[in-house]
């Protein structure tokens, strides 16, 4: 077992421990009291994600428009020539 499969299992065996000593609706207050906090941190991730997103969009947007005010490249496919070296 890794050493955080350990602790994993030494965290869950307390919490059942400790629910299992408390008054049954403590418990269950306990256990919902533990859930909204875990979707309360959900939303939080979410909006994080969605700022990302955004932010990605809006970096995709700007580097469009640096393309499109570049000027077009001269004939021959923008390639110069290069100067002979004398020899």
């Amino acid at each position: 077992m890794t050493a955080i499969g350990m602790i994993r299992r030494t965290v869950n065996d307390f919490i059942d421990e400790t629910l299992s000593r408390v008054p049954e609706p403590m418990a269950e207050h306990l256990g919902n009291a533990q859930k909204e906090f875990l979707k309360a941190f959900q939303a939080l991730l979410d909006e994080q994600a969605r700022w990302i997103d955004r932010h990605l969009s809006s970096a995709r947007e700007r580097r469009l428009k640096r393309r499109a005010a570049r000027p077009a490249p001269p004939e021959g496919g923008g390639r110069r020539e290069r100067a002979q070296r004398p020899a």
